[in-house]
């Protein structure tokens, strides 16, 4: 996947470079993104009112995907495990996966 990036104006500025990124996903105004880095997974949260990163957490467990969730302000997150794929649904704010 190619690096994230932001438009400001029309200029675009590279978000992150140098990271796997396994998916990305827009709520509310705020991306979303999973990386793998050694072997950790991180969903990352870039608000472009601040042009901020938060990290909203990171696990072990293989993230496969990320989506917009049914319930307000969340993303649903999926991981892979021994016995197929596992849904979490997980706030918005920073905190474990």
């Amino acid at each position: 996947m190619k690096p994230a990036s932001h438009a400001k104006g029309k200029n675009e500025q590279t978000l992150l470079a140098g990271y796997n990124i396994i998916d990305a996903v827009v709520v509310k105004n705020r991306i979303y993104v999973a990386i793998e880095t050694n072997g950790i997974y991180t969903i990352r949260i870039f608000d472009p009112s601040t042009s901020s990163w938060t990290t909203m957490g990171s696990t072990k467990n293989e993230i496969t995907s990320i989506a917009p969730s049914p319930y307000d302000n969340q993303i649903a997150v999926t991981i892979a495990t021994e016995n197929g794929k596992k849904y979490r649904f997980s706030a918005t704010d920073a905190g474990s996966i």
